[in-house]
């Protein structure tokens, strides 16, 4: 959990959390210019962890952290939506693209 004094610092990993999320962006379009498509898809959904911007730094929402990186129950709830608003959008991208086929279950 967050030290006293540090319950609504940035955390000590947000400047590596911020360069992991550089790094697998860079990948994934890495992967897109080699291929000419997307396997791999990246959102950073790190804003919703973050209070709001009033001009200064940006502070970790500490009921949404409880350490600063891994999200508490209240911090899943207000993740998630996001995400699955994501993986819609990315479904409906490559539908209408063609590059999405949905498969029979087998019965085997």
């Amino acid at each position: 959990p967050f030290q006293e004094g540090e319950k609504n610092a940035m955390g000590v990993y947000w400047k590596q959390i911020q360069w992991v999320n550089h790094e697998l962006q860079r990948i994934c379009q890495q992967q897109q210019a080699q291929d000419g498509h997307n396997k791999l898809y990246f959102a950073d959904l790190s804003d919703i962890f973050l209070g709001e911007d009033t001009g200064g730094p940006r502070q970790l929402q500490s009921d949404l952290l409880f350490d600063g990186v891994h999200p508490t129950g209240k911090g899943y709830e207000a993740w998630a939506p996001a995400l699955v608003r994501q993986i819609e959008h990315v479904l409906k991208e490559d539908w209408r693209q063609n590059k999405w086929q949905p498969k029979a279950l087998s019965s085997e």
